[in-house]
């Protein structure tokens, strides 16, 4: 709320969809995805969506990469067309966004050809990710989780894992239909 008195009405009128441009609105910003991120820390997933929506509003083309939380919400709360049409907006070559456009194929159309060539480019992504998801690689204690980390790399793996494993693992058979289709 005092960001917005501080940066006035017109703003969020004008500016809408340019937001991140404007080095005035960054504070402002930041200051929301923190306030999603406590929110959903604090069990208030749906409030959380709505501030991501509100971002993504303000700013689409996502420089903050908001849009991975917000998916990651999305299907925790299992609202699989919202989800969807998050992936659809996105042309993003991510493990993260690759498979959780698997998950949600496979929650949605269950072993379909479609969920296949889904999890087939996530495995082309990131090779991996399966073992951490898998338990075959254990996990590094959360103080030790990677700062940064490259396309395609173990870092990448591991920090998809640490906050998408409750996903897989709140979707029966996913963890079975991943081991199946690993080589």
């Amino acid at each position: 709320a005092a960001g917005e008195r501080g940066l006035g009405p017109d703003i969020f009128e004008e500016d809408r969809g340019a937001f991140w441009g404007l080095v005035e609105t960054r504070p402002y910003m930041r200051a929301l995805r923190s306030l999603a991120s406590s929110l959903w820390n604090y069990g208030e997933v749906d409030e959380a969506v709505s501030i991501y929506h509100e971002m993504m509003a303000l700013n689409p083309s996502d420089n903050q990469g908001v849009r991975y939380q917000l998916l990651d919400a999305l299907l925790l709360l299992r609202r699989h067309d919202e989800a969807a049409e998050l992936i659809d907006s996105f042309d993003d070559g991510m493990a993260h966004w690759a498979y959780n456009e698997a998950l949600l194929l496979f929650r949605t159309e269950g072993r379909s050809d479609n969920a296949l060539e889904a999890l087939e480019v996530a495995l082309d992504c990131n090779e991996y990710v399966p073992d951490y998801l898998l338990g075959l690689e254990p996990m590094p204690d959360p103080d030790e989780m990677p700062g940064m980390f490259g396309f395609g790399d173990e870092a990448e793996a591991v920090s998809y894992v640490f906050g998408a494993f409750p996903l897989w693992a709140a979707t029966p058979g996913a963890q079975y239909w991943l081991h199946e289709n690993v080589e």
